[in-house]
């Protein structure tokens, strides 16, 4: 049995990170913010941008592949991410609003539907 070398390790870690940057950025920020709730106090904002984070990294991916599958010019997916992101931003600054119940209410159709 053979063990994967450290350097094809880096080379694959890297060609991800250039594909799916937003994601892996989106999957780091739900992890910062999980152990920030766990290590200290919950805040009322960690539910929600942690569904946000959540939200993100599965329109993310599905963006990106969507406009590798469709041969998107680069224009047009930095615009198409760019409106994702906006969007995500838009949502989780309305969720601050919104009761506790009535954010689980929205955000957990939006995440059963996104997975």
């Amino acid at each position: 049995m053979s063990f994967p070398s450290l350097a094809g390790a880096a080379r694959r870690t890297r060609e991800t990170f250039t594909r799916f940057p937003v994601s892996v950025l989106c999957a780091g920020l739900a992890t910062g913010v999980m152990i920030s709730a766990i290590e200290g106090p919950t805040r009322d904002w960690h539910g929600r941008l942690l569904a946000i984070a959540g939200l993100g990294l599965t329109l993310t991916i599905a963006q990106v592949t969507t406009a590798e599958r469709r041969g998107w010019s680069m224009p047009v997916r930095l615009l198409t991410g760019g409106a994702l992101l906006l969007a995500l931003a838009l949502l989780y600054l309305s969720s601050l609003e919104w009761s506790d119940r009535l954010a689980m209410i929205r955000f957990a159709p939006l995440l059963v539907a996104g997975h």
